[in-house]
């Protein structure tokens, strides 16, 4: 006898179950069971069929799921050479797609023969016949496909006697594959009686497959001659709310009439994905504490992928356990990736980043600060490839002027780098020598004894097991034997198959994809997580469904097989009739989504994002503007609810309040903040919160503290000096704490600079004693020699000695422009690389602030002379290699003193030792200007054809030197003979006087300037003295971000929005206003 029983929604009476993991109705059906004194099997197909077999005595064993990836390759590479369509496919992204539709052909009864027989076949689909056929004949010589096990135990089910004389309750399914149909037809043979339930609703095209389902089962029956009895049952009386009613028999019957009746169904907008799942947490955390039970509420989502994260962490801070049903990624187990890592790393070319993420699972057992040491060192020198196997030699500071205890950090290193050599050396020299799969299998197997893979894994059990994450202990134990399961399959799998390393590596993560390790629920009483299609046979009281967006809900997916729908309709003509459509799906879909929203019994939940995580916007789906309609319910903005929910939660609670102890904070944030300090701790934590924020970051109050972080002796440089000016907290890392950013040892800006000061510094003064010599020639000599003396010995790649040399280039152009720049006028060097400071040309300047001595010194590239009379007229060069602009305004914040700064040691510096510095014996000196020289490359557009008297005023104009000079014409003309400048910053109108954009000043002027100099000297120095380690950035534009290059940001936390962090804006001003502010603020003083 057969029942077919119709819309029986929540009475589950299965004995056989759609298969679910820990599926929640069985537990359910076998209680109920139990209660009523029945003795009953709970089981699914696959058990019954294990079952089957094992009765009849078939020891043949079942391929497990790597099994069946590895014997397809197998198959694929047998018949490689009789293949059209996939004769070059990348074979292991192939594989998996072919076990997928050799288990659906499998599924459906289609034979290899069946397939190949047919007429008129693609080339695609005779190559996917043969590669079948190969499979099929593996599987038959040695462990069976899961899906030709169902066959055989159809075969072998009357002999078992599993079902004599039983009664068969079927439940929780659609529909049947072809192989599941003959298995039910033999089991309503040998049983007794079978009932089987379907849902069955009036749309006919919603519920086509179920309908198909009733009528083959029907057909089945008759031939059988087995009496058929179909019986319409109504739903049991759940006193649902009247908005829930009819609910998903309406969503898609276009006849339905809307209803002004919502109560039970709600509706909510928000802002993104993460609120989505905290509203969710909140609303059932608030259920929970009402008496409903854990696992009478669900959580549904299109995407349970990409919302578990944020659902894990929403329910975690809400302290609502939830069991999320989700297949994760064996490979990113630190288990498999210190297993694999060494492979990994070979695989992407020994880069340092791959090699250091296995050595961080606990490879080798290094310490945190010896793994930190080697990133750095590898960061800087670019380690890869074959760098590893060969001894460090290049020292640790790069291009920098080594430390002390240079040495030590450096054997340091190479000691930690040959203990990895000899974990990757024998690993790679094996692989190479590998040629077949199994071959490759077993250096793997030498690798993880090495490396004493079993014994890491063994001490970090008991470690997590002694530390009360026994969960995790079991984990990593069973991700151990499912490695070495693997890899023994491998090697009996894939013997004599042969393959690359590549081939090899990828074949085997995909190997390990296939396992999943037991995902026990943390506890029996959770919220459930889950897709549409898997949300369990079980009682559910409320519901929320999250991501109810356009493409989530309902859902719309695509299918990823290898077929196409044309081909399957090909296939179809042909007599080989597959599983369902592309247009069966979207009902399959559809219809799972109205049982989901006919679960719950009290109340559903929809929330629906304006936004994804990325900011895209989101539109609301067809489904949740359809719930709306249908019920007149007009969808929310859920931010208020969700932030009155917050209050209402001890983590959410606090993390408000700490919001509104930083940032002052309204509404919710300022209700957490008073509720929270009731309780007198957490007062005085918020209020510890609150003065932080508000309270500046310094000062370092105490004299010895300051002495303690820069010494009792502060050395003070220009560079040193703008520092403080632009941010005291930076000033404060570098040069108190001492931090130093990580840099790669290369070819920039920096190096670049030091380089072309080395051949200029030393080519001038040759040239000044010899000048016949060529400039170019004395240029390429001391570009050879920086080559040859000065590059660090080792890891020095040689494109980094050929960029050098093409760098040589420039510094010959650079060399000659100067040297023509010498020779336009009367102006001569008179000192290179002048130094100020200790063992110096010159003493430093000294100031007294507290119990602080700061020093000046610094070193003056080149000074050039011309005498008048009795005076020295002094003009002060620097080199520069990067983009230098010049703002006169800069002296008035203390920004780019070093010119200044020069001119104003030299003046006040004792003047015979000037004198005797500079070579010369007048009667005072006076400063003439101060001079940027532009060592660099120029870059001009210009076309074919256009003028070279043009072209090379462009190419001058580029080269300009930077600065300010006395606007002294008979000086001016010392500078640069001639009245028409190529070199200085000036240009003269018609009638003889100096444009606007001339960069001159008067002698009283380049006073006031000099005397500012000395003031902000003075305040530096002060601020450094008295601990003013405040963060103080600043903006000269409306488009500066002055904190977006800063090397300490990460460090320093400034954040505009806080009231104690605000940016400076410091305006460039006209020259003429700079002078104009000097002469008021001399005459106010």
């Amino acid at each position: 006898m057969l029942d077919i029983v119709l819309n029986v929604f929540f009475q589950r009476l299965c004995a056989l179950s759609a298969g679910y993991k820990h599926d929640t109705g069985l537990d359910h059906l076998a209680t109920d069971l139990v209660r009523g004194g029945a003795y009953a099997t709970v089981t699914t197909f696959s058990k019954l069929t294990e079952d089957v077999l094992a009765e009849t005595g078939c020891r043949t064993e079942t391929l497990e799921p790597g099994g069946r990836v590895l014997t397809m390759h197998r198959a694929l590479s047998q018949v490689q050479s009789a293949l059209q369509y996939y004769r070059r496919a990348p074979r292991p992204q192939l594989v998996e797609k072919l076990v997928e539709v050799s288990s659906e052909l499998m599924a459906c009864g289609i034979a290899p023969r069946q397939l190949l027989e047919c007429e008129g076949l693609s080339p695609k689909i005779r190559d996917i016949g043969l590669i079948y056929a190969q499979y099929d004949a593996l599987c038959k010589a040695g462990s069976l496909d899961p899906a030709a096990r169902v066959e055989l135990a159809t075969k072998r089910l009357e002999s078992s006697g599993l079902v004599s004389g039983v009664h068969l309750f079927v439940d929780g399914f659609e529909g049947f594959t072809k192989q599941k149909y003959d298995l039910l037809e033999e089991l309503l043979r040998c049983s007794a009686h079978m009932t089987v339930a379907l849902q069955l609703g009036a749309d006919k095209t919603l519920y086509t497959e179920q309908r198909q389902t009733m009528e083959r089962l029907q057909r089945m029956a008759q031939r059988r001659g087995i009496p058929v009895e179909i019986t319409p049952c109504t739903p049991v009386e759940r006193n649902r709310p009247v908005g829930l009613e009819g609910l998903a028999e309406e969503l898609f019957d276009f006849r339905a009439q809307p209803r002004q009746q919502a109560d039970g169904l709600h509706l909510y907008t928000l802002p993104d994905p993460q609120a989505e799942c905290e509203l969710a947490a909140a609303l059932l955390r608030q259920k929970a504490l009402s008496g409903v039970r854990c696992r009478e509420m669900a959580v549904v989502c299109g995407d349970v992928e990409s919302y578990g994260p944020w659902l894990s962490a929403a329910f975690e801070k809400y302290d609502l356990p939830l069991y999320l049903s989700q297949k994760t990624d064996l490979l990113q187990k630190p288990a498999l990736k210190a297993a694999l890592g060494g492979l990994q790393a070979l695989e992407e070319g020994l880069e340092h980043p791959a090699v250091l993420d296995w050595l961080r699972c606990g490879v080798g057992g290094f310490s945190r600060d010896q793994l930190d040491r080697l990133e750095n060192y590898c960061f800087r020198w670019n380690i890869r490839g074959g760098k590893w196997l060969q001894p460090f030699t290049a020292p640790t500071c790069g291009y920098e002027k080594p430390a002390a205890d240079e040495g030590e950090k450096l054997a340091a290193i190479e000691q930690t780098r040959g203990q990895i050599a000899a974990f990757l050396a024998p690993l790679q020299q094996n692989l190479q020598a590998c040629r077949f799969g199994e071959q490759y299998a077993a250096a793997l197997a030498e690798h993880l004894e090495e490396i004493s893979l079993e014994s890491l894994l063994d001490s970090r059990c008991k470690a997590l097991q002694q530390s009360g994450r026994g969960r995790e202990s079991a984990e990593t134990a069973q991700l151990y034997s499912i490695l070495l399961g693997a890899l023994e399959q491998f090697s009996a799998v894939m013997e004599g198959i042969p393959m690359d390393r590549r081939e090899f590596f990828k074949m085997l993560q995909l190997t390990l994809r296939q396992y999943d390790v037991s995902a026990i629920p943390p506890s029996l009483d959770s919220v459930q997580a889950v897709t549409f299609e898997r949300l369990a046979a079980m009682p559910v009281r409320h519901m929320v469904i999250v991501g109810g967006r356009e493409g989530l809900f309902p859902p719309e997916k695509a299918s990823l097989s290898l077929l196409s729908e044309l081909e399957r309709v090909s296939l179809e003509t042909m007599g080989i009739e597959l599983t369902q459509s592309a247009l069966e799906r979207v009902w399959q879909q559809q219809c799972a989504l109205c049982r989901a929203i006919s679960a719950p019994s009290d109340s559903l939940t929809v929330t629906c994002p304006r936004r994804l995580a990325d900011g895209t916007p989101a539109s609301p789906g067809f489904a949740f503007l359809r719930l709306g309609i249908l019920r007149g319910a007009e969808a929310q903005s859920g931010e208020g609810l969700l932030d009155s929910l917050r209050l209402t939660a001890p983590k959410p609670l606090f993390s408000l309040a700490c919001t509104a102890a930083e940032n002052g904070g309204q509404g919710a944030a300022a209700a957490a903040f008073r509720e929270v300090c009731r309780d007198p701790g957490q007062k005085a934590f918020l209020d510890g919160l609150r003065h932080y924020a508000a309270a500046p970051r310094g000062p370092v109050g105490d004299p010895q503290l300051v002495k303690a972080l820069y010494g009792g002796q502060i050395r003070l440089t220009a560079t040193r000096m703008d520092r403080v000016s632009s941010c005291r907290m930076s000033h404060f890392l570098q040069y108190g704490l001492k931090l130093k950013p990580r840099k790669e040892a290369r070819f920039g800006a920096p190096e670049i600079g030091t380089f072309l000061h080395y051949v200029v510094e030393h080519s001038i003064p040759d040239l000044c004693k010899d000048e016949t010599v060529k400039p170019e020639a004395l240029a390429a000599k001391y570009v050879n020699e920086y080559l040859e003396h000065h590059l660090p010995k080792g890891q020095v790649e040689a494109r980094w000695k050929a960029l050098f040399r093409q760098a040589g280039h420039m510094a010959c152009r650079v060399v000659k422009n100067v040297w023509e720049e010498i020779q336009s006028g009367d102006f001569r060097p008179v000192c290179f690389e002048l130094e100020f400071g200790k063992g110096g040309h010159l003493p430093p300047l000294e100031l007294q602030e507290g119990s602080v001595t700061l020093t000046v010194g610094g070193k003056i590239d080149r000074v050039d002379g011309y005498v008048r009379g009795d005076t020295l007229y002094l003009k002060v060069v620097d080199y520069k290699t990067g983009t230098k602009q010049f703002h006169l305004s800069d002296l008035l914040y203390g920004l780019n003193l070093q010119m200044f700064l020069y001119l104003m040691m030299l003046q006040q510096a004792d003047l015979q030792k000037v004198l005797k510095a500079c070579g010369n014996d007048a009667a005072r000196i006076q400063p003439a200007g101060a001079l940027y020289v532009p060592a660099k490359d120029p870059f001009v557009s210009f076309q074919p054809g256009d003028d070279p008297e043009q072209v090379q005023k462009a190419l001058d104009k580029e080269l300009r030197r930077i600065g300010l000079v006395l606007d002294d014409s008979d000086l001016l003309e010392a500078m640069e003979r001639g009245g028409t400048f190529r070199f200085l910053p000036v240009e003269r109108k018609k009638g003889g006087d100096f444009t606007a954009a001339s960069c001159v000043a008067s002698a009283a002027q380049m006073g006031r300037l000099l005397r500012k100099t000395e003031s902000c000297l003075r305040r530096i120095a002060r601020q450094i003295a008295e601990g003013d380690i405040e963060a103080t950035p600043y903006r000269t534009g409306r488009e500066d971000t002055p904190c977006r290059f800063c090397d300490f940001k990460e460090a320093c936390h400034f954040d505009p929005t806080l009231k104690k962090d605000k940016l400076r804006f410091l305006p460039v001003e006209t020259p003429a206003r700079v002078h104009e502010i000097l002469k008021e603020e001399e005459e106010q003083a």
